[in-house]
């Protein structure tokens, strides 16, 4: 199973990338750094009808926020059933409503302090809930 992450913040793309790489290899990991790249990607896969089992995105990204694509990916057929994970330092429930109401499946609040444990947490369970085996 595969797994796309897109955020902009390089040293969390990086720690992200340690952690599927110690704890979690069995799943193949993606990284974008942001979402205009993401979808790029995906829109090239399209015709192959391939894709990930699970979709991270930041909400505060460049050229293409995290809420934009989200939005995106709700309008193609190929991706809809693929679940969107939302993941922003931002606690402000607005956020979350918004992200819901675009059709995120969940939302979760990046580990503060960034930690390579904190993180290995939050994508074990993410990978369990989202992509059990």
């Amino acid at each position: 199973m595969s797994i796309y992450v897109a955020d902009d913040a390089a040293d969390y793309r990086f720690l992200v990338q340690q952690v599927f790489n110690r704890f979690l290899p069995q799943y193949s990991l993606t990284l974008f750094d942001d979402g205009m790249s993401l979808i790029q990607h995906m829109e090239r896969l399209a015709a192959a009808e391939q894709g990930p089992g699970l979709i991270v995105l930041d909400l505060d990204m460049p050229k293409m926020s995290g809420i934009q694509t989200l939005a995106w990916l709700g309008q193609q057929q190929h991706w809809q059933m693929v679940p969107v994970v939302m993941m922003s330092n931002r606690s402000d429930n607005s956020f979350k409503d918004a992200s819901y109401q675009r059709g995120a499946n969940d939302y979760i609040e990046k580990p503060t302090p960034l930690s390579i444990q904190d993180l290995r947490h939050t994508f074990n369970q993410l990978c369990h809930k989202w992509m059990p085996a």
